[in-house]
């Protein structure tokens, strides 16, 4: 939780809102109904409609020049990789291997630097991510992507920000790329029917808009 010039950083279990509150953008529209509703119970006007952008920041990683590029938009190299797997922090178990073997994916570590992660996403043809940190990277670089789970495994992500998230683009819940089986996820992912994030520009627009690029010193990567 970070509340800091006059911004609001909403985790998925706790909330301040302050009357003098400058909100700029939310993760998705379920944010931002939790906020009219904190308001409203705190005999607060509501946010006038379209007043706040929609979407996660990091969907400006490339906007701010912050990747090194994908190999998929590339003409001077190919991707290293057909399908990778970046796992959950919280992942373990046997059979998790024996998926990523069977599949011949190329597993990431979620445990190294976000410009470390950006340069290994930026190799990859397609993407299974177990968090959504790594949807966001993978939408930002337009890399196909699903959110995926292992069916038997009891570290399940709660569907709540998942739904927030996609739901910033006009995405429902039922049409959300999420999978528990490796293979039909690779299906859906070769099939070309991954979220396309470029039909939603003009609300990647105003999120950019919203962005307050002056209390940021933007770092850029490449190679």
């Amino acid at each position: 939780m970070t509340l800091d010039y006059n911004w609001l950083v909403v985790d998925d279990t706790c909330m301040y809102v302050m009357p003098d509150m400058n909100v700029l953008a939310t993760r998705g529209p379920d944010t931002l109904q939790v906020i009219q509703e904190a308001r409203k119970k705190a005999n607060m006007p509501a946010l006038p409609d379209g007043s706040v952008a929609l979407g996660d920041p990091g969907i400006l990683l490339h906007h701010l020049g912050m990747d090194s590029g994908s190999c998929r938009q590339s003409q001077l190299r190919s991707c290293d990789y057909r399908f990778c797997f970046v796992s959950h922090a919280g992942d373990g178990g046997d059979f998790i291997n024996k998926v990523v073997r069977e599949h011949n994916f190329q597993r990431f570590s979620p445990f190294v630097t976000w410009d470390v992660m950006v340069r290994q996403l930026g190799t990859c043809q397609h993407v299974l991510c177990r968090s959504l940190h790594c949807i966001i990277l993978s939408d930002a670089m337009n890399i196909p992507n699903v959110f995926f789970q292992f069916a038997n495994t009891t570290n399940k992500e709660p569907i709540h920000k998942y739904r927030d998230y996609y739901g910033s683009f006009g995405i429902s819940r039922d049409d959300m790329p999420y999978f528990e089986d490796a293979a039909l996820a690779m299906e859906y992912l070769e099939g070309n029917k991954h979220v396309k994030l470029q039909h939603h520009q003009a609300r990647i627009d105003a999120l950019y808009e919203a962005f307050p690029l002056s209390l940021f010193a933007i770092q850029k990567i490449s190679g």
